[in-house]
């Protein structure tokens, strides 16, 4: 299919469509679980489990990663450290499940639910850092609606990438 195809009719497009346009969102402390996050997941699973995984090259290196992280973690729970520490592979895993998502249901459906999304996440931030800003030792920094300013700056490099690969693709 072309990447300018509007998929109306999946709910996964919604979804994606929804979880990439509420990135910039931050309901609640930093490192918690975001809104964007939960949809993202339910869109990982609804993909994965009509379309199964895909394991090209890139995805094989991600999950050898994920188990690399797991390994380590859980030697260093064995030698008498904090159990929290295994949260670093569960987020390495999601960002697997994640990733392998969208590549499948972008190859099938094109690239229309993320383009839609970053234009969206854009406007929110936008609009959001004119409104919300933190007094800093060096003076007011733009926060908008994230926790900190780094998150913002962390963002808008990422969305900056995003925005770029969707065209040129």
């Amino acid at each position: 299919m072309s990447n300018c195809t509007i998929p109306f009719f999946k709910i996964e497009a919604y979804l994606l469509f929804l979880g990439t346009a509420l990135f910039p969102i931050y309901v609640f402390s930093s490192g918690s679980v975001q809104p964007a996050h939960v949809i993202l997941a339910l869109f990982a699973s609804i993909v994965l489990a009509k379309n199964g995984v895909p394991f090209p090259n890139w995805a094989l290196g991600l999950l050898a990663t994920v188990g690399y992280v797991f390994a380590v973690e859980s030697f260093y729970i064995a030698k008498g450290g904090n159990p929290d520490y295994l949260i670093n592979s569960i987020y390495f895993m999601y960002n697997f499940v994640l990733s392998v998502a969208v590549f499948s249901f972008c190859r099938r459906e094109g690239l229309f639910p993320i383009a839609a999304g970053i234009v969206v996440a854009g406007t929110i931030c936008l609009v959001t850092i004119l409104f919300v800003v933190v007094d800093g030792g060096g003076g007011s920094r733009f926060v908008g609606t994230f926790n900190n300013p780094n998150q913002l700056g962390y963002f808008s490099v990422c969305l900056m990438s995003i925005a770029y690969l969707v065209y040129r693709l």
